[in-house]
């Protein structure tokens, strides 16, 4: 994705995805065992997570310009929310590479709550971050008080 610009039709499949899961169990079973299930290397979370990070970190527009970052991000968020809280998720004793995703969408949170948010867009963003947050190993409110994220977080509520 550095190499490559998301176009809208990313965006499209994203929010394709995520309506389909939302509403067809079969779907929703493909989505979640692609991201959790039991391969080794899940490269459906890995996959997401790298487009999440590619719309945080991207400074070519500086966030919230690119509003088809946020777009993308938002429908991104929405996927892993849905994933997330499927109820099947475990995601701590997994393998090095789950855990190693997991550390980066730990920190890809943290920095989304430091964007800031004066457009409507960036604000839904931001909280479909904390709906996704509430679906985390408790292990991240450690960091997020080690980092601040705390006081942002009582910022965009």
């Amino acid at each position: 994705l550095e190499l490559s610009r998301p176009s809208k039709s990313h965006f499209l499949a994203a929010k394709s995805l995520y309506q389909i899961s939302a509403r067809n169990s079969q779907a929703f079973e493909r989505l979640q065992s692609s991201c959790i299930g039991s391969d080794e290397n899940p490269r459906g979370l890995s996959s997401l997570v790298s487009s999440l990070a590619w719309c945080v970190r991207s400074k070519d527009p500086p966030f919230p310009i690119g509003h088809s970052r946020i777009m993308l991000g938002t429908e991104v968020l929405k996927l892993l929310y849905l994933v997330a809280s499927g109820g099947n998720v475990k995601i701590e004793g997994g393998s090095d590479k789950t855990g190693l995703t997991m550390t980066v969408l730990g920190q890809l949170l943290s920095e989304i709550f430091f964007l800031p948010h004066y457009t409507k867009a960036a604000y839904q963003f931001k909280l479909n971050a904390v709906n996704l947050l509430m679906h985390m190993p408790k292990s991240y409110s450690f960091y997020l008080a080690q980092n601040g994220v705390i006081e942002e977080l009582i910022r965009i509520l």
